[in-house]
């Protein structure tokens, strides 16, 4: 709700990235790169994405790394003229955000249940696909040091959106994980329950809430002003 409404720009990107990561899991890796250029031309942010690609060993090969190596080159050049932008915003002034670090410990969290499950996870999902969400528990681990050892908050936010959809596949998939019937009904419930209180919390008490309330658009001229 928070990206997709209120960062315009990277909330296309992070659509396409998703498009990205669907089609590299079926290792259609040239129309995968295709969709990672195309999130780059409106974030450039995104093309951290392709991190995803280097460290999954189920594409670490000369014809990959061969294809991929003029996409990489061709981001980073998107994405020059606004490093300096980035080290100042971002590291000198430490600009932070107040509900980083919420978001980050989502991600984490997930991490946690798919190598607390790794073995039943390949299971059950095989090995091929835990694999893919490998590179994922990296970088969500990296990040999460990042707020706490450097307290870099906006950064390690930003740069997190684009591997949210762990937390998709793992929350989404953890009641086949879980075997006993009374823990799987907890955690259902505890799920729903913790995701209710995140878009609570955040639309009665979140420091910037009063951005997104109420919501205008088109549909709703009277409302317009």
């Amino acid at each position: 709700m928070v990206v997709a409404m209120g960062y315009s720009r990277q909330g296309v990107a992070i659509g396409f990235i998703m498009v990205f990561f669907a089609l590299l899991y079926q290792r259609k890796l040239l129309k995968s790169l295709v969709f990672l250029l195309l999130a780059t031309l409106f974030h450039k942010t995104a093309i951290v994405s392709i991190i995803v690609l280097f460290l999954n060993r189920r594409f670490i090969n000369f014809k990959t790394i061969g294809i991929s190596i003029p996409f990489f080159v061709l981001g980073l050049y998107i994405l020059l003229p606004r490093l300096e932008g980035f080290y100042i915003n971002y590291f000198l002034q430490q600009m932070q955000s107040s509900g980083a670090v919420i978001r980050i410990v989502i991600n984490i969290t997930a991490s946690i249940v798919l190598i607390i499950f790794a073995k039943r996870y390949k299971n059950i999902f095989g090995e091929n696909d835990f694999e893919f969400w490998k590179p994922f528990i990296y970088i969500s681990i990296v990040m999460f040091l990042f707020t706490i050892l450097l307290n870099i908050t906006t950064i390690a936010d930003r740069i997190l959106l684009y591997f949210y959809p762990l937390q998709i596949v793992v929350f989404s998939r953890m009641l086949y994980l879980i075997k006993d019937k009374n823990l799987k009904n907890i955690c259902f419930l505890g799920y729903i329950l913790f995701s209710f209180l995140i878009l609570f919390i955040f639309l009665n008490f979140g420091t910037y809430s009063e951005h997104w309330i109420p919501y205008n658009n088109l549909l709703l001229m009277e409302n317009l002003k």
